[in-house]
């Protein structure tokens, strides 16, 4: 993040007196629970307690906060300053970044750069956008995605699983985001 200049702006394990500027995650592990639970898998390190300021996955929790799939706490403003940042190859060589948006999962049924979402027609959440965007979708309803088209990057943080991870439309809620975004 230094490079970047957002060290005070995203951080995995922010410190308590953040706390302030940061949503709630979720109350307990309730979701993880259900999944365990429906799969008949015996787990009592589930916590119970509100999540704040913590990653709710468990992967990322019991790797210390820092797992690469879950953790980061970020403002919009550093979200975005990360895509920029890739957008323009700032970090990385250009042939890796290229390499890195393009679709390695042919003939699957998502489309799958490397760490990167690719857009499908079926998506409703990247319907609106160009075939070259791509971006990720976090669980807690989170996403950022570039369109190099048109020269747009599109950050919308949510939280969809505060109080409890309730069914939501998020794909629904994301399209209509792009859309409105679009103009």
């Amino acid at each position: 993040f230094e490079p970047l200049g957002i060290t005070a702006e995203a951080m995995f394990n922010p410190s308590r007196d953040l706390l302030p500027r940061i949503a709630a995650t979720e109350w307990g592990q309730r979701f993880e629970a259900s999944l365990a639970r429906d799969r008949k898998i015996e787990c009592n390190r589930f916590r119970q307690e509100l999540m704040w300021g913590e990653a709710n996955d468990g992967n990322s929790h019991h790797h210390g906060g820092t797992a690469g799939n879950a953790g980061l706490f970020a403002t919009a403003r550093a979200v975005f300053r990360l895509a920029q940042s890739w957008a323009r190859a700032e970090l990385l060589p250009r042939e890796l970044v290229d390499a890195a948006v393009s679709n390695q999962t042919a003939g699957m049924n998502e489309a799958r750069g490397l760490g990167w979402q690719l857009p499908t027609p079926d998506n409703d959440a990247t319907h609106p956008l160009s075939p070259s965007s791509f971006g990720h979708m976090g669980f807690t309803g989170t996403s950022v995605w570039l369109d190099p088209e048109r020269r747009r990057i599109f950050v919308l943080l949510t939280n969809r699983i505060h109080p409890s991870a309730a069914p939501t439309a998020m794909q629904r809620i994301r399209g209509e985001f792009h859309r409105l975004a679009i103009g």
